[in-house]
């Protein structure tokens, strides 16, 4: 993996130090997001409606984290905060199922053990991930609390991955629980948590956000608009907008940059996880 050094800091810790200015690329198994590099301190959002492969494609990143690195993983903890209630523990199982069967060696004698032992690897693997379901911005908060103090208490257990699914769940209830203002002082406060964490800990933050749809003002139709505020436009480093086209059997589901590239990568949810098509470039 490439490194690369990031500047020192005043709040610099001991402990933490070497993790936070050693910029490794990270290991997702997600291609738009191997082929940028992605590196620890990044934080990349998936923005679409419905049913267009978000949580296929955190579960994916969150498989490669905490699996084996003989078995092209990452063997690191990641945090999975569900605020759709959306992960599906048996659909992941059956994910690292297949990715630990994918490398599995060819020899008979070889496969035959290596296939027994796949259970208790999965296990092993389980112990490495932390799903923890939120149903307000207040539980997010304290989720981000909660990895923080994490961190700091077993400095030998290293999380390198914090999914948010989805980021952007509870801004309604948030917006509509606040004083005339329109503050999001709930939203604030959970970006600003998130914010300290990335900075303290050498973390990859990988969240998914809905699309929402605003008039166009004189062409007619839609357009997208964020409502997630400026402050979140500031941390995200890289948007991919998903789409869908056609239907079933002939659907496909597709990334791209939300804003001003051509790049754009095609997918399929299957059952041992998210396949990508190779990579399609369009002007």
């Amino acid at each position: 993996a490439r490194m690369h050094l990031a500047p020192l800091k005043p709040e610099d810790k001991a402990f933490s130090l070497p993790w936070r200015t050693k910029v490794e690329v990270m290991k997702t198994g997600v291609q738009p997001l191997e082929d940028l590099q992605v590196r620890f301190g990044d934080i990349v959002e998936f923005v679409g409606p419905s049913n267009v492969g978000k949580t296929e494609l955190l579960m994916q990143a969150c498989a490669t984290c905490i699996l084996p690195r003989d078995k092209h993983g990452m063997e690191s903890e990641a945090v999975f905060i569900d605020c759709d209630l959306r992960f599906n523990l048996q659909r992941f199982v059956n994910i690292l199922i297949s990715r630990l069967g994918e490398v599995l060696p060819a020899h008979c004698q070889d496969f035959c053990t290596s296939r027994q032992a796949i259970p208790s690897s999965v296990n092993s693997c389980l112990t490495r991930l932390h799903v923890i379901n939120c149903m307000n911005f207040i539980d997010v908060l304290c989720a981000l609390r909660q990895v923080h103090d994490f961190v700091h208490r077993n400095e030998t257990r290293c999380i390198r991955l914090v999914v948010l699914d989805s980021i952007s769940a509870f801004f309604w209830q948030d917006r509509a629980s606040q004083e005339a203002d329109g503050q999001n002082k709930f939203l604030n406060g959970t970006l600003f948590a998130l914010k300290q964490l990335m900075a303290e800990q050498s973390i990859l933050c990988l969240a998914s956000k809905a699309t929402l749809f605003s008039k166009r003002g004189n062409g007619g139709g839609r357009s997208q608009s964020d409502i997630m505020g400026k402050t979140w436009q500031r941390m995200v480093k890289y948007s991919f907008e998903l789409y869908r086209k056609g239907e079933f059997p002939n659907l496909q589901i597709g990334a791209r940059f939300s804003v001003g590239s051509a790049r754009e990568w095609i997918f399929t949810v299957c059952d041992s996880g998210v396949v990508f098509s190779p990579l399609n470039t369009t002007c």
